[in-house]
């Protein structure tokens, strides 16, 4: 007879976070604060089971952030625990080599 043990995660795992400063053109939502509720409940997920998060590429919608979406993400990333594979939409002209200088660089050096 098996025995049902409780069993808590080791990782969070999620993919295609796709931040980006404007609005998609098909939201008709406050796209920004449904990101954020999202980036948040991970955040929640991941500091209840004391487990890292690993996103499978495409943090950002575009290689290059303008600052204040850097500066917003920061923060609200701020202390997360995160791993991540980049994905193309995260490298400056789809070049590995290139990934420091891209919004993805950036948030590694502040995080």
């Amino acid at each position: 007879m098996k025995r049902k043990t409780k069993k808590t995660p080791s990782a969070i795992l999620t993919a295609d976070w796709h931040i980006r400063g404007d609005r998609p053109i098909c939201r008709t939502d406050d796209y920004r604060e449904a990101m954020n509720r999202k980036l948040f409940f991970i955040r929640d997920l991941s500091e209840k089971y004391n487990c890292p998060i690993l996103i499978a590429g495409d943090i950002g919608h575009r290689p290059m952030w303008p600052n204040p979406l850097l500066n917003s993400t920061i923060e609200e990333l701020w202390g997360m625990y995160i791993i991540c594979v980049l994905g193309q939409h995260d490298l400056p002209n789809h070049r590995l080599d290139y990934w420091e200088s891209s919004g993805v660089g950036v948030l590694s050096k502040a995080l």
